[in-house]
């Protein structure tokens, strides 16, 4: 690693570690705006592990998944796919491998061997946002779904230690929620990107803090909590909002599109199976009206069983 180098680390549940090498300072410095949660100093050296007040430190050895930075990835094999390509991003896969363009930056990841990496040939701030803000939660993601770590575009908020996830694209009032909640009380853990871990015969959801340059990421009140419902939100004209019951398949099929589904093979099959499994759990649609302030307390009337 040159002298004007450094690495980054982040640690989720004490067994799941990433670590960037090879950043440049002001790369380093874009991720920790974007991701406070990566720190400069190895976790595992510290006995304080995870994400959040609450998190507890794990006593397992967390597992290591390396992105390299500076070097070029591995060719994109013939009769690779085109996923995305829309202003200046550019997805491709494999069966095993998935590429990121943006123009001054690539990234990669091997699902089959759980590593990844990223190539700039252009530093200026611009392009370091939008590497971050684009490409950086899809590659975690692809990277830890082979760990058994599900990452989702959703918010995560808690009530007398049960969480409630809520799924969905930008627009439908996940941080709008969050914000609510955040004002009445209720326990927060991410507004945008949450992980979902098994733990026993459980599913519990882990908090990820993300910012932007502009507006820092608010943090969590707690750092872990067991799953107890998927609330997928949409902003309704209606004056009073309600909740409605969804099936399992009906909730399947809203968090596929919130969990990145770009690798193919054996992480695709882990990435579907914890689908299936976060699925099962109760699921409701909100339909968020011009009450939106009320909607916390929609929420700890479904954690105390009332709705």
């Amino acid at each position: 690693m040159s002298s004007g180098a450094t690495s980054l680390f982040l640690t989720i549940g004490g067994e799941l570690r990433f670590r960037f090498d090879g950043l440049a300072h002001e790369l380093a410095s874009r991720i920790r705006i974007h991701l406070p949660s990566f720190v400069a100093a190895d976790p595992s050296r510290s006995p304080h592990r995870g994400t959040g007040r609450q998190a507890t430190a794990s006593t397992r050895e967390a597992e290591v998944i390396t992105i390299t930075v500076g070097e070029p990835g591995p060719e994109l094999p013939s009769g690779g796919e085109l996923v995305l390509e829309q202003d200046e991003l550019r997805i491709q896969r494999s069966e095993e491998l998935v590429q990121f363009s943006l123009q001054g930056a690539t990234a990669w990841c091997d699902t089959a061997h759980g590593r990844g990496g990223l190539l700039l040939t252009d530093s200026e701030p611009g392009v370091l946002d939008a590497l971050t803000g684009l490409v950086l939660d899809p590659l975690l993601m692809e990277l830890a779904v082979g760990r058994g770590w599900l990452g989702l575009h959703a918010a995560g908020v808690a009530w007398g230690g049960r969480g409630v996830l809520l799924p969905a694209s930008s627009g439908n009032g996940k941080s709008t929620i969050f914000k609510a909640a955040a004002s009445a009380g209720l326990d927060l853990l991410s507004d945008d990107l949450v992980w979902v871990h098994p733990a026993g015969d459980e599913l519990k959801l882990w908090a990820f803090p993300r910012g932007a340059p502009s507006e820092p990421a608010p943090e969590p009140t707690i750092g872990c909590v067991p799953l107890a419902a998927v609330v997928h939100p949409t902003l309704s004209r209606r004056k009073t909002s309600r909740l409605e019951p969804l099936t399992q398949k009906e909730s399947f099929e809203n968090l596929v599109g919130q969990s990145g589904f770009l690798s193919w093979g054996r992480a695709a099959v882990e990435r579907f199976q914890m689908l299936t499994h976060v699925a099962q759990v109760p699921a409701w649609r909100l339909e968020a009206g011009s009450d939106r302030h009320q909607v916390p307390e929609l929420l700890r009337a479904l954690l105390r069983g009332g709705c």
